[in-house]
Formats: structure tokens, C-alpha cells, sequence
């Protein structure tokens, strides 16, 4: 029923799943369909054979990277009127609360923990933003979190794809 999926590759691919990391939390696309969720697909397509980790790995911390520099621009532009807009009304005031809550509280740390957590992730930049929350700190944390999730991610999906080959290889074996 998948196996369409394991004959996907090439540089379409690769353009699909880096474009989908860098909305998460440029554009707030992260609050309807999480990176991660690409990552561990792209991964997966990697165990499987179909796309090479040394161009997978690389190029999803600069699209984490990236992406959030994004957000952090738009917040710091645009500010609080991000709040406003038709989408910063669907997020939900408390949302936002929470969000300047934490960044307010934990500051770097919050920009890296916030990496790990899929809603998060996409309010936190645009956040740090609207706070004056300085760039070079922001950046720091921002590549910080990128290099210790986004290889994570497409590692958990490469031994998920490697392992899901190595039973198919055993299972044509059997009677």
C-alpha cells in the first residue's frame, strides 16, 4: 500500500522536505504540519536507500536554520500585530501567552527547548522576535537546536527505513 513511497528520490524530494522544514517555523506551518514529520519521511527514504544522508543531513539544519531566522525577522518586524492578523487569531491568545511566557522566562533556552516541541517550535521565533530578544543569542540557540534535532529526526526515520528493509530482506527468505 506504501511502497510508492520507497521509490521516491532525487532532488525533488530533498526540495519538498527542506521547503516543509523552513515554513514549520517561517510561516507557521509547523502549527499544521509539523517538519519533523518531513524529516522522519525523508529519513526513512534514506534507510531505505532513497536519498543520500550527507546531502539529507546537512541541508535540514540550514532549513531549520533558516527557517526560523525567518520567523524571528517577521516577529521583530511586524511584532505584535502578528497577533492581529486572521492567523495570529487562529493561534489563539493563549498561545501567544504562553509563548512570550516562556521566551520572557528562559530566553536562549527556550529557543533551543522549543526545537523539541512540534507547536512550539513555530510560535517561538517569531516570539523571540517581538520581544527584542537580541539576534546573536537567538542565533546561537537557533543553530544550537537545529544541529541537535533535525539529524535526530532524519536518523530516527534512517534506522526506522534501514531496519524496515532489513525484515523485508529476511521475510523473502521464508516459506
Amino acid at each position: 500500500m506504501v511502497e510508492w513511497l520507497f521509490e521516491l528520490s532525487g532532488w525533488p524530494v530533498y526540495a519538498l522536505v527542506l521547503m516543509l522544514v523552513f515554513l514549520e517555523s517561517a510561516v507557521f506551518l509547523g502549527l499544521f504540519l509539523p517538519g519533523e514529520t518531513a524529516l522522519l519521511m525523508a529519513g526513512l527514504l534514506a534507510g531505505a536507500g532513497g536519498l543520500s544522508m550527507a546531502v539529507l543531513l546537512p541541508a535540514a539544519v540550514v532549513a531549520a536554520v533558516a527557517g526560523n531566522q525567518v520567523g524571528y525577522l517577521i516577529g521583530r518586524c511586524f511584532g505584535p500585530r502578528l497577533r492581529e492578523k486572521a492567523l495570529g487569531r487562529l493561534i489563539g491568545p493563549s498561545r501567544w501567552e504562553k509563548a512570550l511566557d516562556l521566551v520572557s522566562r528562559r530566553g536562549v533556552g527556550a529557543v533551543f527547548a522549543a526545537r523539541w516541541i512540534t507547536v512550539v517550535r513555530a510560535l517561538v521565533p517569531p516570539v523571540a522576535g517581538m520581544i527584542g530578544m537580541p539576534r546573536r543569542k537567538f542565533l546561537l540557540a537557533n543553530v544550537l537546536g537545529a544541529v541537535s534535532w533535525a539529524p535526530t529526526v532524519v536518523l530516527i526515520g534512517y534506522l526506522l527505513g534501514d531496519s524496515l528493509v532489513r525484515a523485508e530482506q529476511v521475510l523473502s527468505y521464508l516459506p
